[in-house]
């Protein structure tokens, strides 16, 4: 196995369902230059990939409130998580990580469970199975 392979959140790797925005800017803030925030609670962000450890990097906006979000993978119970804002935005944050998982094909999906801030997904990163292809599985229909 190889370290961590990063997918951008522009990428189509990644379904959207709900409402999300696409915005450019800064790949100093941004990895891949693009970030995709979404203030719809229920709204969700889906990736497919077969490896054993995955991690969600987002942006928390400066202000007040929190950015609030769950993540589940395959059938498992979702993980809640949440940031509070601060004087200052914070770039490249990981705000979700499973290192454990079984070696094998996952899903995990993205909640925005708050609404009084943006989750503002920066990109999906895992650790491909040894032996496969280290590129994610393809989104289903």
């Amino acid at each position: 196995m190889g370290g961590y392979k990063p997918i951008d959140d522009d990428s189509s790797y990644i379904a959207y369902s709900g409402s999300w925005e696409l915005i450019r800017g800064s790949t100093r803030r941004w990895g891949g230059g693009t970030i995709h925030p979404s203030n719809q609670v229920g709204a969700t962000g889906t990736f497919r990939f077969r490896g054993t450890q995955v991690r969600v990097v987002a942006t928390i906006p400066s202000g007040s409130g929190s950015s609030r979000s769950q993540y589940r993978i395959d059938v498992g119970s979702p993980v809640s998580i949440e940031r509070a804002c601060g004087s200052d935005p914070q770039y490249d944050l990981t705000i979700f990580e499973n290192t454990q998982l079984r070696d094998g094909e996952h899903t995990l999906v993205i909640t925005n469970v708050g609404n009084s801030v943006d989750y503002r997904l920066d990109k999906i990163e895992w650790v491909a199975s040894d032996g496969y292809p280290e590129t994610p599985l393809a989104t289903l229909p």
